[in-house]
């Protein structure tokens, strides 16, 4: 049977200067030179790996990672875009940071008592773990249907998850995708193969949550798709995998602060290269 390579995007510009405090939902972000490089060993490691398939989000840094990609892989491997792999909608709050989106979650007993912003984590909570909660215009504009709920983006999971689960079981395949949505995907993948249904698996989020894997970027969840009696099954083989980045952990922080070592400086220019003319159907 095969196995599902599901990678989350390299490092952003946006992910060194927005960090962890910024909403980046769909908004894109040059690769970095450090992310030019996770991008390479990512390539070099998946093109060990007899792909017959590659899905990519339609997002500008999965599409640059794409183009590396595609250096190392033959010419039968069948590539696509495919929209179900971007990360969630934001809406509104995309590029905001966790303080202003707050301010749009002050309430009127709270401003009153002189409160601008409510606490990060309240926000957390509110675009985490409310299954039906969608991000609100600015200050309560008047439509709070913009953006999309975690149950949105996890009902695209599992429609892919199913459709891969019941038809490409078979294949080795390689999901270019996002933190949030790879983590949603994984779960849907691994209830899919248990025999759950559409309804269910929007249940089972609601009572539970889902168990949360670290997806550091640049890295891998691996799973490998069994044939049990006819039944697909699905087992685990890694989450957050970052072996094939070894090359780059000696010198990350040189990298980052510095800029490129002498001997990265030419592939990172070939790399960059690549990106700019090379064309992406």
């Amino acid at each position: 049977m095969g196995t599902f390579y599901i990678a989350r995007h390299p490092r952003t510009e946006d992910d060194v200067t927005g960090g962890s405090r910024t909403v980046k939902g769909r908004s894109n972000s040059s690769l970095t030179d450090r992310g030019l490089l996770q991008a390479h060993y990512l390539s070099k490691f998946l093109s060990k790996k007899d792909l017959q398939r590659v899905r990519y989000s339609p997002s500008g840094r999965t599409k640059d990672q794409l183009q590396i990609i595609r250096q190392d892989l033959g010419e039968a491997v069948f590539i696509e875009e495919e929209p179900r792999l971007a990360e969630r909608d934001f809406g509104p709050w995309t590029g905001q940071t966790y303080y202003d989106i707050g301010k749009t979650l002050v309430d009127e007993e709270e401003a009153a008592k002189g409160i601008e912003s409510v606490e990060e984590e309240e926000v957390l909570r509110a675009l985490m773990y409310q299954p039906e909660f969608k991000p609100l215009t600015p200050n309560y504009a008047g439509d709070h249907g913009k953006g999309e709920s975690f149950n949105d983006m996890a009902d695209r999971a599992w429609d892919l998850a199913n459709e891969y689960v019941g038809k490409h079981a078979d294949k080795n395949v390689a999901f270019l995708t996002h933190r949030v949505f790879g983590n949603i995907f994984l779960n849907a993948l691994r209830l899919a193969s248990e025999g759950m249904d559409k309804g269910e698996f929007s249940g089972f989020y609601e009572r539970y949550h889902f168990p949360w894997q670290e997806h550091e970027l640049g890295a891998l969840h691996i799973v490998k798709m069994i044939n049990q009696g006819g039944n697909i099954k699905m087992r685990v083989q890694h989450t957050n995998y970052t072996n094939h980045l070894m090359p780059l952990e000696h010198t990350m922080y040189e990298r980052e602060i510095s800029g490129p070592t002498k001997e990265d400086a030419p592939l990172i220019k070939t790399l960059r290269e690549i990106i700019s003319s090379t064309s992406t159907p």
